[in-house]
Parts: structure tokens; C-alpha cells; sequence
């Protein structure tokens, strides 16, 4: 699924938790996963997208996760890109690396 690269407003969340995970010995696959607990209010995306060198960009994996108790409701959200194998092919070790080193900044 391609997303429109127009925006109409922006949000500061906090982004945790940077991993970068081998999942699959044999075909090299990797993925880098972050997650926030910024509230997300109704209306309101988050998304996890990859940009090719060609400008494209694709949906990469986003999860939303809502806690409600009777006196209290939060959010958590995930996000995840897979490098390497035949899901991200072209992008590998060095790749996931670098993603993770710009998340940690």
C-alpha cells in the first residue's frame, strides 16, 4: 500500500525500544522494530514506511494497541521493517544497523 506523502499536521511522539533481530538464519531476514506510548487520538495514524531510492514509499507494518480500565485508557503503537531475504532484498545487515543507529539518536 502506497501512502500519499502529503501532510497536514504533525505530532512529536517518543519513539523506544530499538531492536534489530535476525528471524531468519537461513534466508538472512532481519527486522527493526520501535514502539511508542504517545496517546493516539481519533483520527490520528501512525505509520511505518520504507522510502526507495526511486522516492516510492510503502507501509511497512504499524500495530495499535489500546488499555482501557474503568478510570484510565492508554495507547501503545509498534512499527517493524524487514531487511534482508526476499522480503527487503538489497537490504541487509549494514542497513538494519543504520536504521536502528538513526532511531537511537
Amino acid at each position: 500500500m502506497i501512502k500519499s506523502q502529503t501532510r497536514q499536521g504533525f505530532k512529536i511522539v517518543v519513539l523506544t525500544g530499538a531492536t534489530n533481530q535476525l528471524i531468519g538464519a537461513s534466508n538472512d531476514v532481519r527486522i527493526v522494530t520501535l514502539r511508542t506510548d504517545s496517546m493516539v487520538q481519533p483520527g490520528e495514524t501512525l505509520s511505518a514506511l520504507v522510502k526507495f531510492g526511486d522516492g516510492q514509499l510503502i507501509d511497512s507494518g504499524s500495530s495499535l494497541f489500546i488499555n482501557w480500565e474503568p478510570d484510565s485508557l492508554t495507547t501503545s503503537s509498534g512499527f517493524i521493517w524487514f531487511f534482508g531475504g526476499t522480503l527487503r532484498p538489497g537490504f541487509g545487515q549494514n542497513e538494519a544497523e543504520a536504521a536502528v543507529a538513526q532511531f537511537a539518536r
